[in-house]
């Protein structure tokens, strides 16, 4: 009898013991009232003691070696840094629940990153990711995903594989001219992402959704701006939690009524302006001692009230027949201001310019006054004050930017 009582006491003891060192997980909102850590400095004297660490803005080129030592370290923040790895040791904090390395210079991930079975959270944002890296599709307990402003194409349909995902943003990110996703379609095995409560993909390509989108009975909001879908998806009556859904205004007024018909709860948001790159016919007229007419290209970016175009124009002057070229940048926010550069080809020689302007703009539209700086043997058959009228005609994508139905 003594024997078992020792026993029980022994068991009873070690299983004490195994919890003591075993750290407790805290949820994602419980990590957000623990004690936040953001000195290297700080860590080395308790390295265990490190539940949330913050070295977010740091400037850091690699992350240091003492976090290895933080095996009880849950949250860790490293956005806004100039990661271009992650280091292996980090697949050994498996106790790790929160990630945030927004904004860094990524390509992939360590391969036993997928050692990572408690993560929760991971924000890829704005890194430069040409897919979604493998070891996250072993993370079957994640429940946010956020890879938006990478420069992925597509989705691999392992994303299937997230069971427990709840909320996932693949939208293209604040990209300016240049990068962001550009993913035209969804696979299929996005249907078997049944928790899933909020799906953003703003400033896509996409088209349409796929039709086993109706499976993600849970999902409640929807974010599609800018995203020029061929027609109002039908399945959006077959998600019966959904409650708010932003589309691009790009719809009849029949569609509209269907989908307030078959879901009047639903809150849309139709959105008339579009915010994001497009590619625009740039046209101009410039009067000063002569005429000159412009014709070009260019690669704009809209958000909010400003509207940023960089473009390149054939140039040509009526009076005396002249032909030219162009290249510059303009920007209009209610003020319009830019400065372009190029040259006239005269009868025997060529004339270079700098032209730096300001005026008033609005959108796809500017007025400004113009000075000409230019060189060479015939400047008397240019402007050097001229008043100019451009306007931009946006056909990429191919809709109306800022027109309503």
């Amino acid at each position: 009898m003594k024997i078992i009582i020792l026993f029980i006491l022994f068991i009873f003891s070690f299983h004490h013991y195994i919890l003591g060192q075993t750290p407790k997980l805290y949820s994602l909102l419980a990590l957000k009232s623990k004690k936040t850590y953001k000195e290297i400095e700080e860590i080395k004297k308790n390295p265990n003691d490190v539940i949330v660490l913050d070295l977010g803005d740091k400037d850091l080129k690699e992350l240091p070696k003492e976090i290895e030592a933080c095996k009880n370290l849950q949250k860790l923040i490293i956005y806004g840094n100039q990661l271009k790895k992650l280091p292996d040791f980090l697949g050994n904090l498996k106790n790790l629940r929160f990630i945030d390395v927004y904004n860094n210079q990524l390509q992939d991930l360590p391969n036993n990153f997928s050692n990572l079975e408690n993560l929760l959270y991971i924000d890829l944002g704005n890194n430069r990711f040409k897919s979604i890296p493998p070891p996250i599709f072993e993370l079957k307990n994640l429940t946010h995903l956020f890879i938006y402003g990478n420069r992925l194409k597509n989705i691999d349909e392992k994303i299937g594989n997230l069971k427990q995902l709840e909320e996932l943003r693949i939208g293209k990110g604040l990209k300016i001219f240049y990068g962001g996703n550009k993913i035209k379609k969804l696979p299929e095995s996005i249907s078997q992402l049944t928790e899933l409560k909020e799906f953003h993909a703003p400033d896509t390509r996409l088209i349409e959704l796929p039709k086993g989108f109706s499976n993600l009975k849970k999902l409640e909001w929807l974010e599609l701006a800018n995203v020029v879908l061929k027609k109002m998806p039908d399945i959006l009556s077959e998600l019966p939690n959904l409650k708010y859904v932003s589309f691009f205004d790009n719809f009849s007024t029949k569609e509209k009524q269907n989908l307030a018909e078959k879901k009047p709860t639903l809150k849309t948001l139709y959105d008339k302006n579009y915010e994001g790159n497009f590619w625009a016919l740039q046209l101009g007229i410039r009067q000063g001692n002569f005429t000159d007419v412009e014709v070009g290209i260019a690669k704009c970016f809209k958000k909010d009230f400003i509207t940023l175009a960089a473009g390149v124009s054939g140039l040509y002057q009526i009076q005396n027949q002249l032909k030219g070229t162009k290249v510059g940048v303009q920007v209009n926010s209610l003020v319009n201001v830019g400065l372009y550069g190029g040259a006239w080809r005269g009868n025997s020689n060529t004339n270079f310019f700098v032209q730096p302007q300001i005026g008033i703009g609005r959108g796809l539209w500017s007025i400004s006054y113009n000075y000409d700086w230019t060189f060479g043997q015939e400047i008397q058959k240019f402007n050097r004050h001229s008043l100019r009228i451009c306007a931009l005609i946006p056909f990429k994508p191919i809709f109306s930017i800022f027109t309503k139905k």
